[in-house]
């Protein structure tokens, strides 16, 4: 895998008023930043929020993010338990930079340090982004994205739906819904 270096810069606006849905665990609210237990940006601590611009990217890129993409695809149910998906409005325009790269964004989760360096040589490379957005992992052709809580406050964010469980009842049925899009099998 290649390291971070210099390369063209290529930016989207996300508009005020567009929802973004994420999953995220009870610890957190809707609107909360994620504080990582690493250190994906390096010193200081950047929180982030991972999202997308529909639910069942969300649940895709969230849930399966560890799941293999190619062999013994499968996910045990109990890691839904304390998962919530909700909705969110941004209140400003949104400047995110895009990431075309797709060896980056099919990056094993055994390539995560690799993909922590890449992710701090962007965020110090356009100080100007609240975030990133790229093409799914296994959605291809769909949205997802990543805010930055060091320039993005929740306060810019408002709650629109959720939180919805998703380990039992409607959102246990979008999680099912997505795992066969995923073709991830979900075990009891």
């Amino acid at each position: 895998m290649r390291p971070p270096q210099a390369i063209a810069l290529e930016f989207s606006t996300l508009p005020a008023g567009s929802e973004i849905t994420r999953v995220h665990h009870l610890r957190f609210a809707p609107v909360e930043f994620d504080a990582p237990r690493a250190l994906p940006h390096g010193e200081p601590v950047v929180p982030t929020l991972y999202a997308a611009l529909d639910s069942e990217t969300a649940l895709v890129e969230a849930l399966f993010h560890d799941v293999p993409l190619t062999g013994t695809r499968r996910l045990a149910r109990a890691a839904l338990f304390n998962r919530f998906l909700s909705r969110l409005v941004a209140e400003r325009d949104l400047r995110l930079l895009t990431i075309r790269d797709r060896e980056l964004i099919k990056a094993p989760a055994s390539a995560y340090r690799w993909t922590e360096d890449w992710a701090a040589a962007l965020h110090a490379m356009a100080p100007q982004a609240d975030g990133m957005i790229w093409m799914g992992r296994r959605i291809a052709d769909r949205p997802a994205l990543v805010l930055f809580g060091d320039r993005i406050d929740a306060s810019e964010l408002t709650a629109t739906g959720g939180p919805e469980p998703v380990w039992h009842g409607p959102g246990l049925e979008r999680v099912e819904r997505a795992a066969m899009r995923a073709d991830v099998t979900l075990l009891l």
